[in-house]
């Protein structure tokens, strides 16, 4: 484990207890129901402060993973190769019409006069 990842996971765990201990400080000195949620949302923010402290001290123990979940970092994904299909409508569409062809109505149709 290297020391800037230390430092950076040290500093972003501080980040969240210290966020946790302003809103519990301030909830203590509000009343009523912004005084329950204000420690709910204290205890949220201190239980994701341990996480990322436990999820990164763990993770030399799991391979270089937090909690020895693989995050994909670094992996390139392949595109995606998806082929047209060549059904009758996509055929029929690619062939060029002749201009005979185009305006004359077909042989089994109502209104085709033979020349």
């Amino acid at each position: 484990m290297s020391v800037g990842l230390i430092i950076h996971v040290v500093i972003f765990a501080l980040a969240f207890l210290t966020a946790a201990y302003l809103v519990y400080a301030a909830a203590q000195k509000s009343e009523g129901m912004l005084k329950s949620v204000g420690t709910i949302l204290a205890a949220i923010l201190g239980a994701l402060g341990v996480l990322v402290l436990i999820g990164h001290l763990s993770a030399p123990m799991t391979g270089g993973r937090p909690f020895g979940i693989d995050m994909g970092h670094g992996e390139a994904t392949a595109p995606s190769t998806v082929v047209p299909s060549t059904g009758g409508a996509a055929s029929d569409a690619a062939k060029p019409a002749d201009s005979e062809d185009a305006a004359a109505p077909a042989e089994g149709e109502a209104g085709a006069a033979k020349p």
